[in-house]
């Protein structure tokens, strides 16, 4: 677990993900990281048709109570998701082995045809990470993630701050971004 909390980092708003990927209809979405306010990309997910579950270790309560059927149901399933969504998670965790571990996350939770979505608040670009008001902000560009995001997923693509991830080429299917 980080030394620095990012639990003050949530802000009630959609993450902007959902303005800028299209998701398929009647899909499974995991959002890690969704923060004290997951009913609100749940709503916008329930609207066009993709059953979405949060994920938040600062946020547990609010986010189970969103889906509490579904997760009591079927458990933490690994490799049941058609997409997994990650906004504003990877640069607040200071440490390389806590974004590594989100990373092995996301990658187990997909199906094999399934895409991963992170998005990444760049702050000043700076490269130099440090304690803000709210937590921790590494201050890295997207680019600096993508790195890492290769080492497990072998299928990638980058547009603006947002990196799609995959496990298997995608045939007749594009990462919608």
């Amino acid at each position: 677990m980080q030394k620095i909390t990012s639990a003050n980092t949530s802000i009630k708003q959609v993450p902007a993900i959902f303005k800028k990927v299209n998701f398929e209809p009647c899909t499974l979405n995991f959002d890690i990281g969704c923060g004290k306010y997951p009913e609100l990309l749940t709503a916008e997910m329930r609207r066009i048709g993709v059953i979405n579950v949060g994920w938040d270790p600062y946020h547990t309560k609010s986010n189970l109570q969103v889906n509490s059927k579904w997760v009591h149901k079927n458990g933490f399933c690994k490799g049941k998701f058609d997409t997994v969504t990650c906004c504003n998670v990877l640069n607040v965790l200071e440490k390389g082995g806590d974004i590594y571990n989100i990373l092995k996350l996301a990658y187990k939770l997909i199906k094999s045809t399934g895409i991963v979505y992170f998005l990444i608040y760049e702050g000043d670009k700076s490269g130099e990470g440090r304690e803000t008001s709210k937590g921790w902000q590494n201050n890295q560009k997207t680019s600096w993630y993508e790195k890492g995001v290769k080492y497990l997923f072998p299928v990638i693509k980058r547009k603006g701050n947002i990196i799609a991830a995959s496990k298997t080429p995608l045939s007749g299917t594009s990462f919608n971004i």
